[in-house]
């Protein structure tokens, strides 16, 4: 597989994942605490995961996270991580948390850097995100194998609205056995008017059209200075 696929590929799994966490955030606004990121990303990902700083405005509606890191799989040693998400900004219209769609005024994504290490015996040849990925996916499968609640079902799933969306200062690490650190910038992205207010996005679908602007303009990666 040629390496701007895999970084392709491991930037779309990323921001997919990154649209569930924000998924995450928005439907506990109440509830979020540091220890309550770092323990459920932490079960999530099998992985070390710590959060710098949280910080949530009821009355503002109006929530942020810093310095979130999701550490390495098991079997990779070269690289320091395998995400980092700098700044993760919310602005919601607190008129709208309690409705079926959700509208996010605007929603930005501030330096995030994607870790790929290249595959080795240990790890079964699959890179690092790859790994991350396979311990996230078997977190999908225990949760469809357990009983449903209630009110789960297509009709009930919480929808959402993005306004505005930036995702700016974007990064890519490749480390491998067989060459020195690479270091590749994405090109910013901005989005409008994502959904409507009648008819929003799940998170799954907020995923994949985030996922695939930022494929898009990820064509154009570009070598950063050292």
């Amino acid at each position: 597989m040629s390496l701007k696929k895999v970084v392709l590929g491991s930037v779309v799994a990323v921001v997919a994942v990154a649209s569930l966490a924000i998924a995450v955030v928005l439907l506990n606004l109440d509830s979020l605490t540091k220890a309550v990121i770092e323990k459920a990303g932490s079960e999530a990902t099998q992985t070390q995961v710590t959060l710098e700083q949280v910080e949530i405005s009821l009355s503002d509606a109006h929530a942020e996270l810093h310095g979130l890191v999701i550490g390495t799989p098991e079997g990779f040693e070269l690289s320091p991580h395998a995400v980092e998400i700098r700044r993760l900004s919310l602005d919601i219209d607190r008129d709208t948390i309690s409705a079926s769609v959700i509208v996010i005024r605007e929603l930005l994504v501030d330096g995030l850097q994607v870790v790929i290490e290249e595959g080795n015996y240990a790890s079964g040849g699959i890179n690092s995100l790859q790994a991350l990925g396979d311990n996230l996916s078997r977190l999908e499968e225990n949760a469809d194998t357990a009983e449903p609640p209630e009110n789960s079902g297509p009709g009930n799933e919480k929808q959402f609205m993005v306004k505005s969306f930036r995702f700016i200062n974007g990064s890519v690490q490749l480390y491998s056995r067989r060459w020195e650190p690479k270091h590749l910038a994405i090109v910013d992205t901005t989005l409008n008017d994502l959904g409507t207010e009648t008819v929003g996005l799940t998170s799954e679908q907020l995923g994949q059209v985030l996922s695939t602007t930022v494929m898009a303009n990820s064509g154009l990666l570009f070598p950063t200075a050292q």
